[in-house]
């Protein structure tokens, strides 16, 4: 990995572990790579972030901890700084905690109402960076007002602290009321179209919020509503936290050249790219879009392993259309999604308003300004659609042209646009393919932000069980029980460790805590003698892959002999702390959570005339139409693929390729057929998800397959 990336990799570990209240010394952080030290050093102190770190957050679709399992960490290793005594204020409890500063809610005793006080991190040991952002966003929030603008009441000092009060909403922000859930469409128009129009009222005062998302976005109690600055039954909607707020009147402030600010998941490619000249207006309205397209779908535009992967993706990906996740999308409504979320700046809408004043057409039903696909590609979908009927279509006007000229030329030109239309059709069936294969990658897409979702339970695990060295074993056993009962795909979690290395109220030769579910609850237990063998865990593959490569690793299915047979797989993390390998975290998936999520998958997708399934890479069927083939099978012992010569081929190019297609036969019911296949990335290719259909398109075999 080049150095760069590998520095910007340990500044957003850092972020990261402090956000979730573990900090630790960088010294800790460079211990594998100490020829990084001065550079990382010299890179947070730039940032600000010893004392206080940017508002910039992880993938909530991948990195999703933060609700339910940061709260476990939280409880089991963050250091609660003390309240603030603030004269004329009552801090009554705190409400969050951002990259510059914490936010309380408080009674403001003189006028005996509630509000939220935000006071800076760091204090008067706050580095001067963090004061002049801290003030500008006092700055650029006092000096505007609109109904949907979080007010300002009081800015003052204490201590050398800075702090400011502002008006108090019970609603909560967006990103907690809407969770993962779609919202339906026209609600999610209505909101986006009052946050637009909020927005043009910032625009119009010289400010460029640049860090607009649903976290930033408060709410007043679902009752508090009225017909223009509100939604029924949703609240009031208020644009909160500036401090990454640019004015486009004065030269530029704490802002610092070529670095990333704004949050990765919404922010647009310029800010990406971290060209901090180019950020405008538009900037603004592509979060607006990315806001939009994740109330519609239920998570935002790019989802990703890591910040890194995800800025990637926003700067040189597109987006996946809306509609292929949410057929039942409006297409004005994608429309107007995806121009806001255009990769050029030139390209989205020309100001707040116009995005607002679009949302209004598409509530009111009338047709909107943003234009969809152009003409030529509309046509070629048309002629995807209905190949027959383009074809009636030229070889009748041909006809009677042809009736016009001569016999001869008649035929000749007659024989000519057959050909063309013959063309035209077998171009339509290619068409249609690319499409399907295209689609295959979809739902392997969609199949794999549901295994980094899941994969985050071990991975953040791991990260607390390497960096702290002593545990109580019932308040580990606690943690664990919480995370298997709070995640219904989790059958259950090991956490192995090598001789000596787990550290409790005793030192152990061997440790192995195995939590999971059987009919009447979870059962906690050791995987050691009288019951096991010792140590038989460390014989186990999730134990003995991970420890060999250093990976982490998905299993093949199998039987778990100790949890009543039941059918699962397993992915297992490396605990590492010092270089040195110290254990394993293991999570259990039984393959019925598999079969619920891909059958689901499967009719949102696929027409009748579409199947698919999933095979491992050792050639097992996670899931298939017939019960038969599938693991593990109770009509038959077929476990693996079937010795059909005819698909052993396609199968060897299934293991060659990332995505691609084969014409083959269907060896359940002997038919030919069309197999597009994808690998699932997250798993290493250890699953591929195989569509196909009974009739091949007319002249694919002719194509150079990729």
């Amino acid at each position: 990995m080049p150095e760069s990336d590998r520095l910007l990799d340990l500044v957003v570990l850092w972020e990261e572990l402090h956000e979730a209240g573990t900090p630790v010394p960088i010294e800790e952080l460079c211990q594998d790579c100490p020829e990084l030290l001065p550079a990382l050093r010299k890179r947070l102190k730039a940032l600000g972030a010893l004392d206080a770190v940017l508002a910039n957050e992880t993938n909530p679709g991948s990195a999703t901890i933060a609700k339910e399992q940061k709260s476990e960490i939280e409880k089991l290793s963050r250091q609660v700084e003390p309240q603030p005594v603030i004269p004329g204020y009552e801090i009554i409890r705190e409400l969050g905690r951002g990259g510059m500063g914490v936010v309380y809610e408080a009674r403001q005793i003189r006028l005996n109402r509630l509000v939220a006080v935000k006071v800076l991190l760091g204090g008067s040991y706050a580095t001067v960076t963090s004061q002049e952002r801290f003030k500008a966003e006092v700055d650029a929030i006092g000096r505007m007002q609109h109904p949907n603008l979080i007010q300002v009441f009081d800015v003052g000092e204490y201590d050398g602290r800075v702090y400011y009060s502002m008006e108090y909403l019970a609603g909560g922000n967006l990103e907690d009321r809407i969770g993962n859930a779609p919202l339906p469409p026209r609600k999610a128009a209505e909101i986006v179209k009052i946050l637009a129009d909020a927005i043009e009222a910032v625009h119009e005062h010289g400010v460029i919020h640049r860090d607009l998302k649903p976290a930033n976005i408060l709410l007043t109690a679902a009752d508090a509503t009225n017909e223009k600055t509100g939604v029924k039954g949703f609240g009031i909607p208020k644009i909160s936290d500036f401090g990454l707020a640019k004015r486009t009147d004065i030269p530029s402030g704490p802002t610092l050249t070529e670095h990333i600010l704004g949050t990765p998941t919404y922010m647009a490619p310029e800010q990406a790219a971290g060209h901090s000249r180019q950020v405008g207006p538009a900037t603004d309205i592509y979060s607006l879009g990315a806001i939009l397209y994740r109330l519609l779908i239920g998570r935002p535009p790019f989802v990703g392993e890591t910040v890194i992967e995800i800025v990637r993706q926003v700067a040189d990906a597109d987006p996946v259309p809306p509609r292929f996740l949410q057929p039942t999308i409006p297409i004005d409504l994608e429309t107007i999604c995806l121009k806001c979320l255009n990769k050029q700046p030139s390209q989205r809408y020309t100001s707040a308003a116009a995005l607002a004043d679009d949302l209004s057409r598409f509530l009111a039903d009338e047709p909107i300004v943003a234009l969809p696909i152009g003409w030529l590609g509309q046509l070629i979908k048309w002629i995807r659609r209905r190949p027959a009927v383009a074809s009636l279509i030229t070889v009748s006007g041909l006809a009677v042209v042809g009736l016009l000229a001569s016999s001869w030329l008649f035929n000749q030109r007659l024989a000519k646009e057959l050909k063309n239309t013959g063309d035209a059709r077998e171009m339509a069936e290619v068409t249609g393919h690319h499409l399907k294969l295209a689609l295959a990658g979809e739902i392997a897409a969609t199949l794999d932000a549901d295994f980094k979702q899941l994969e985050i339970v071990p991975q953040s695990m791991v990260t607390l069980l390497a960096l702290r060295k002593n545990w109580d074993e019932k308040e580990l056993e606690a943690w664990t029980r919480s995370l298997v009962k709070k995640d219904a795909r989790i059958f259950g979690i090991s956490l192995a460790f090598e001789p000596q290395q787990f550290v409790g109220k005793n030192v152990y030769d061997d440790y192995c805590l195995y939590v999971h579910e059987e009919a009447s609850g979870l059962i906690a237990k050791q995987l050691l003698p009288p019951e096991y063998p010792s140590p038989s865990y460390r014989e186990r593959h999730w134990y003995t892959a991970p420890e060999a490569t250093g990976k982490r690793t998905w299993s093949e299915p199998y039987r778990g002999q100790r949890a009543n047979e039941t059918p699962m797989l397993t992915y297992s993390c490396p605990i590492v702390s010092d270089g040195t390998f110290r254990g394993v975290v293991a999570t259990d998936l039984s393959i019925k959570y598999f079969r619920e999520l891909h059958t689901r998958l499967e009719k949102k997708y696929l027409g009748s005339d579409c199947s698919s399934f999933v095979i491992s890479s050792g050639g097992t069927f996670m899931y298939h139409p017939n019960p038969q083939y599938e693991f593990p099978s109770e009509n038959s012992s077929i476990d693996q693929i079937p010795t059909d010569s005819d698909f052993q081929a396609i199968w060897q190019k299934m293991q060659r390729q990332e995505t691609g297609y084969a014409l083959g036969t269907d060896f359940d019911v002997g038919r030919p057929a069309t197999f597009y296949f994808a690998r699932i990335p997250s798993t290493d290719g250890h699953f591929v998800l195989v569509q196909f259909e009974s009739t091949p398109p007319i002249g694919l075999d002719s194509l150079k397959n990729p």
